[in-house]
């Protein structure tokens, strides 16, 4: 699956989450913060749940939640390339990913399963805009060049777009949300 697109949460609201890296206490923690209601609201997150924090197979585990809906990432597209061949293990635990090598056999092969079910971008619906998330660069102008065609690399592994300063507005849809690349503020 390419792209995700969810109906209009009715019922609840639509939190957007940044990489959460295996905080998963700290997760828990800003979502009592907000009064996040399991039954009615959902979290939208851009990717890299799991390396780096204490609790990366927690964090994996939040794909299985009805609440919850995630993008891939860089970090998730690692330890497929690990599982399935075209990634280097070493290189997948200098960036993190340690935990994951420590597990059996059959829970690596039920992770990586779990990672395989994301896509790669998701609309969403908020009022009467229109959200596209995806893990890391937006290098096209008009969110309708997703459907179904997207480059890889960009969408788990780019910078161009805020390498450059880019403020060019994405067209066909209203806010695109990502995660990746650290930053002070949010751009509008």
């Amino acid at each position: 699956m390419n792209n995700l697109k969810l109906p209009r949460n009715d019922k609840g609201r639509d939190f957007f989450v940044g990489d959460i890296h295996g905080c998963y206490a700290l997760l828990e923690h800003h979502l009592s913060v907000v009064n996040f209601d399991k039954t009615v609201d959902r979290l939208i997150s851009v990717g890299d749940l799991a390396d780096r924090g204490p609790s990366s197979l927690e964090c994996v585990q939040l794909i299985t939640e009805p609440w919850f809906f995630a993008v891939r990432g860089n970090h998730e597209d690692m330890a497929i390339g690990v599982r399935r061949g075209g990634w280097s293990l070493g290189n997948f635990i200098m960036n993190g990913g340690g935990w994951f090598d420590e597990l059996d056999d059959p829970i690596q092969e039920r992770v990586v399963q779990l990672m395989e079910t994301l896509p790669y971008t998701m609309e969403v619906p908020v009022d009467d805009k229109l959200v596209g998330v995806l893990h890391a660069d937006c290098t096209v102008h008009s969110w309708k060049a997703f459907d179904g065609i997207y480059n890889k690399e960009s969408v788990l592994w780019g910078r161009s777009r805020i390498s450059r300063n880019d403020p060019t507005w994405v067209k066909d849809v209203d806010v695109v949300v990502v995660g990746h690349t650290p930053v002070k503020k949010t751009c509008a």
